[in-house]
């Protein structure tokens, strides 16, 4: 782990506001929108003054939303405001500032807009008004994915070394290299000699173009642009995995890519494994029966798993059932307690008039009637308290139904799951490379904690981390500096 963090960070100049020369301020405000691919996106940035990075980002950048989060600062009249965005916001790279501006008399406003598709467009921010009375001057900019391949760090043969998890080999160390010295193929053999306790392994890596860098860069390759741009410690987190499980290839389908997902891809931080060996990880056909139709999910399973999502079903409405039997119930109890304090009262009112010729008539009639109220409010809590017990009897029941349903399933997924991908999948979730792991079978999002991998149920919509991951393995590099 120390060899992966041992990182050479250049000088990079930081500001020091205090040596800036006084004057008016002016507020900079970036908005930045990536509605059109993923409007939850959380963006690292860092902020430059004057080519100067500001201290608050010395250590790591910060993050903004795609969801018109902003960016602000202050700053003098005259000076220079710059972003540093994506891995290149990291403390050691930070080599292409983007979208700067030059402050005047008013304050700055600058809308970052995201865009699909292929575009030539600078990331210089043109102004679309200049309003006096406000005195505030609007810009608009693009973020294209020409930008976001400026703004992805490109690594390269001389950072390779220290940014590798220990216990990586010379031979995948070695294929490593190979890939930021831009490799001319794309295929990648890696030839591990024998040791005296492990016997002599050899990996095929195929590495399959994506679509989305294609479609939205203007000139691009993959071996070039794209696969240079990947985190080195992902490479051998899954390199290093695959030789562990004894696979003798693996596809690796997406790499770096510009606007789809989560900012891992788009960072350099994600790669995906459609392929580990002759097995597809796809388990699709487990919702889907137009899907591939594969070895992962028998009939048997697609039944045994219909039978727990039912189970679900019930439990969900006999918990919800019970907790408004309880509200119920709860309701009932006080009123139960109100009218028992004005039958109380009613009672001593009339025992004060009871030898009253005319108020004692008029009291015990009150009285009486508060008494049949508190019985009946009394009879109606006890009801309730009997509905609610028996609502919490059958939400137990059902909840136990589930469990066994969600057992007689999980023994049938587990049953049915290639040895390979569970042994590539425990060498991945112990590298120290990795923090979040998804794939058709399970989920983890931190893989350093004790929490358990939790199952792929494929619950939500088709854009729902679950149902994305249904046909392939995904791997998050773990850089606290980027993200």
């Amino acid at each position: 782990m120390a060899a992966f963090n041992n990182y050479t960070n250049p000088v990079v100049p930081q500001a020091n506001l205090a040596l800036q020369v006084p004057g008016t301020k002016r507020k900079v405000t970036y908005v930045v929108n990536t509605a059109a691919t993923k409007e939850s996106l959380k963006l690292p940035y860092a902020v430059a003054i004057d080519d100067v990075v500001l201290d608050e980002f010395k250590s790591k950048p910060k993050s903004v939303s795609g969801n018109d989060g902003k960016i602000e600062v202050e700053v003098d009249v005259g000076a220079k405001v710059s972003l540093y965005l994506n891995s290149d916001a990291h403390p050691s790279y930070r080599k292409n500032p983007v979208y700067s501006v030059n402050v005047s008399e008013h304050d700055v406003h600058v809308k970052i807009k995201e865009k699909k598709g292929k575009h030539p467009d600078a990331d210089t921010p043109s102004l679309s008004s200049s309003d006096a009375a406000k005195e505030l001057d609007t810009y608009t900019a693009p973020l294209t994915g020409d930008i976001w391949m400026k703004v992805t760090h490109k690594y390269s043969v001389g950072e390779v070394a220290d940014l590798l998890p220990a216990g990586t080999g010379p031979a995948v160390k070695a294929a490593i290299m190979r890939i930021y010295e831009v490799l001319t193929s794309k295929e990648l053999t890696i030839s591990v000699e024998a040791t005296a306790d492990k016997p002599a392994a050899s990996l095929v890596v195929t590495f399959s173009d994506s679509n989305n860098p294609i479609n939205n860069i203007v000139t691009y390759g993959l071996l070039s642009d794209g696969l240079p741009r990947v985190h080195p410690g992902g490479y051998a987190a899954v390199f290093n995995a695959a030789l562990a499980a004894g696979a003798p290839s693996l596809t690796l389908s997406s790499a770096w890519r510009p606007c789809l997902g989560s900012i891992a891809h788009r960072a350099g931080l994600g790669l995906d494994v459609s392929n580990l060996g002759d097995i597809s990880l796809n388990r699709e056909e487990l919702r889907n029966a137009s899907a591939e139709n594969t070895a992962n999910v028998s009939e048997e399973e697609k039944k045994l798993y219909k039978e727990f999502e039912a189970a679900k079903g019930e439990q969900a409405t006999a918990t919800k059932a019970a907790s408004a039997k309880k509200k119920t119930f709860g309701s009932a109890k006080l009123d139960a307690e109100k009218a028992s304090k004005a039958a109380d009262k009613a009672r001593k009112d009339y025992e004060k008039v009871k030898d009253h010729a005319v108020k004692g008539p008029v009291a015990k009639g009150a009285s009486d009637k508060a008494k049949k109220a508190s019985d009946e409010a009394s009879k109606a809590r006890d009801d309730a308290k009997k509905a609610w017990q028996e609502a919490e009897e059958s939400a137990k029941k059902a909840t136990e139904k589930c469990e066994k349903a969600n057992k007689a399933w999980s023994d049938e997924r587990d049953k049915n799951q290639p040895e390979l991908v569970r042994k590539f999948r425990e060498a991945l979730a112990a590298s120290p490379a990795v923090i979040e792991l998804f794939d058709p079978w399970f989920m983890d999002n931190n893989t350093s904690d004790n929490v358990a991998a939790k199952a792929n149920l494929q619950e939500g919509n088709e854009t729902s981390n679950e149902r994305i991951h249904d046909d392939h393995l995904h791997i998050t590099v773990r850089e606290p500096k980027i993200r």
